[in-house]
């Protein structure tokens, strides 16, 4: 079956798809169901402007060929016609704006990699073009079997769980109000435990007899010490007495450190 025999059918069967699923109650977006119905529809916009040659937006008018179609056997295609039309609308005219460029530096990186003798696009730009021109990756395995070639899908999700863990840090750094954010974890804990710093009583939370104060006796201070991935020391007598100093002339007058 060639692409073009390949396209059409793709096209029709992805249409029709998304017109039932959306009358269903299904929206498009970048989450669940919503990303599979995203996909849907860049692959069959894909297969028309690519492979077919179709004008942009030629999709979206395909859906009243559905509907026309299929609307007698089933009432909510026509009911929700309009919905349709405007969701796959939205759609298909935010992702053209970056189709072409995405096929554009695909066919580039085609170029490059046969006369490098290369038959795998790599991890690093298949992530590019799901994050930068919005192709799924899906998409941009099509396209690669389509012209000979395979993708490095696991470097693909190393380069995703990367930017997630990019991610989870910023969000980190954000609640820490953008100063570096400091975790104690088991290398950490095992230092004060070694160290002979006993756990904070919390029993003063549930009025069991704790009068509030508190003694500093050591501190984390985030540098990483032989790959543990950080450090704490002990305080001298004369930092308590500054922190003291501090907190009862700023935060807490009546309290103090001991």
């Amino acid at each position: 079956m060639d692409l073009v025999d390949t396209g059409y059918r793709a096209i029709a069967d992805h249409v029709r798809a998304l017109c039932f699923a959306i009358a269903d109650g299904a929206v498009p977006s970048n989450e669940g169901r919503g990303y599979v119905l995203r996909r849907i529809l860049r692959r069959g916009v894909r297969y028309g402007r690519q492979v077919l040659g179709a004008e942009e937006g030629f999709f979206t008018k395909l859906v009243p060929v559905v509907v026309k179609s299929m609307g007698e056997a089933y009432p909510e295609l026509v009911e929700k016609e309009g919905e349709i039309v405007r969701l796959l609308e939205e759609e298909e005219k935010a992702f053209s704006v970056m189709m072409e460029r995405g096929i554009k530096f695909f066919n580039n990186l085609k170029i490059e990699m046969g006369g490098k003798g290369e038959t795998v696009v790599n991890g690093k730009n298949a992530f590019f073009l799901y994050d930068s021109m919005g192709f799924p990756v899906d998409l941009t395995m099509q396209m690669a079997t389509e012209s000979g070639l395979s993708v490095d899908v696991s470097g693909f999700e190393a380069a995703m769980e990367e930017q997630r863990e990019m991610g989870r840090r910023d969000r980190k750094m954000k609640r820490g109000g953008g100063g570096e954010v400091l975790e104690l974890i088991a290398g950490q804990t095992s230092w004060l435990k070694d160290n002979g710093i006993e756990v904070t009583d919390d029993g003063g939370k549930y009025g069991r007899g704790s009068d509030g104060g508190a003694r500093v006796v050591a501190i984390f201070d985030g540098e990483v010490d032989g790959g543990e991935g950080g450090d704490a020391s002990r305080c001298d007598d004369s930092f308590c007495e500054r922190v003291h100093a501090t907190r009862s002339r700023t935060f807490a007058p009546r309290q103090h450190f001991r």
